[in-house]
């Protein structure tokens, strides 16, 4: 599925930049007669051959699952998506961020990732990769200016974009994370969105995210948490 890129967008302009004996005599009399099946014959922890063979061959056996469900990849959740989210993850060119459930991916010129909501298609994400010559955002300037910059840059008689906040954040790794809320009007048209940004190894990654400025105060906790979900790895 195809669909034509947003425009006014940050992406594109920055696109050129116990032991078991004890605890059978603690039992109570009523727990021993409820487990009378259970034996609690001392020989169990004095070496008797029997058990102590039995033990050597269940020990394993007991052991195989647990090991295996220790060695197991955590589920998605666990890696840090909140329930309701999906995660993205590129170990090849280095980002990751998570999308609300539901929503299906489509094919955005200069994007390299994009997802949609099927029924309301202003509601969408997408990230782009692009060359830059800065080796961080600091040399672009602070969170405010380098936002001013580009509201400045995407403005035209055409469409207006309208600078809301900015902010900056910084991951485990050091990496430096520039995001920005905005509006942008266009056609009759007004869209609310967020962007994070990111410089690394000389590229440029542009996360944006929006929907439309009618549905913006029902979306926006969940569109603000997929904007602050963009990690670039290895870096």
């Amino acid at each position: 599925m195809r669909a034509s890129a947003p425009t006014h967008t940050p992406a594109a302009l920055w696109a050129h930049r116990a032991a078991p004996r004890r605890a059978c005599a603690g039992a109570s009399a009523a727990s021993q007669r409820r487990y009378s099946r259970v034996s609690c014959d001392t020989s169990a922890v004095s070496g008797s051959a029997p058990v102590a063979r039995r033990t050597a061959v269940l020990l394993p056996l007991l052991a195989a699952p647990l090991l295996a469900a220790a060695a197991a990849p955590a589920p998605a959740h666990a890696k840090g998506a909140p329930s309701g989210f999906n995660p993205v993850k590129d170990t090849q060119k280095g980002y990751a961020f998570f999308y609300p459930v539901g929503w299906q991916e489509v094919t955005l010129d200069g994007q390299d990732k994009a997802f949609r909501d099927v029924i309301e298609p202003l509601e969408s994400v997408s990230l782009s990769v692009a060359p830059t010559t800065r080796a961080s955002l600091a040399e672009a300037g602070t969170p405010q200016e380098v936002a001013q910059n580009l509201v400045a840059k995407s403005s035209s008689p055409q469409a207006k974009t309208e600078l809301v906040s900015s902010s900056q954040r910084t991951d485990a790794n050091g990496v430096m994370y520039y995001t920005f809320e905005f509006t942008s009007s266009a056609r009759g048209v007004t869209r609310h969105a967020v962007t994070s940004l990111a410089i690394a190894n000389g590229k440029v990654f542009t996360l944006t995210v929006g929907a439309s400025q009618a549905r913006w105060p029902k979306t926006a906790d969940r569109l603000r948490t997929v904007a602050d979900s963009l990690v670039l790895l290895g870096y």
